[in-house]
């Protein structure tokens, strides 16, 4: 599987930090808290279509489904 993430440059992360900021109207705490939210939310969906596409590999929590022949 080749790797498709993009790596982040210092100027990507200010861009992102300047946007929360600008959308929290200057409250730092809430665009933290913010961008920490969305970050969890991001990464649960990543989690569930990595279990998806392990299920519909046949493979389940106890291991891959073996049918009986």
């Amino acid at each position: 599987m080749a790797d498709t993430t993009k790596k982040r440059t210092p100027g990507d992360v200010a861009a992102i930090a300047v946007a929360y900021l600008a959308k929290s109207r200057g409250d730092a705490v809430r665009a933290l808290h913010d961008a920490i939210s969305d970050a969890l939310d991001d990464l649960s969906d990543e989690r569930d279509k990595a279990k998806d596409r392990l299920i519909s590999h046949g493979y389940a929590r106890s291991g891959p489904y073996l049918t009986r022949q």
